[in-house]
């Protein structure tokens, strides 16, 4: 799972910590996100996030994300 998140014109993603199936109703995950990585400090400052599924060929986009997040 990738987490994305962005807030004050800034955006990234990252792999999550961890994540699991929670509930089936309503359908739910939990996952895990470091509250001192880029992505935990935009889930803090907006308060929104989104959970993706990556295909494996689509990998090469978090690299690519990492590198412009510097």
């Amino acid at each position: 799972m990738v987490v994305t998140a962005a807030a004050s014109g800034r955006r990234n993603l990252m792999f999550a910590v961890r994540g699991m199936h929670y509930l089936d109703s309503p359908p739910s995950i939990a996952i895990g996100v470091a509250s001192s990585s880029v992505t935990g400090k935009l889930i803090q400052e907006s308060g929104e996030f989104a959970v993706n599924a990556v295909a494996g060929d689509q990998a090469w986009l978090l690299h690519k994300g990492r590198e412009l997040s510097r």
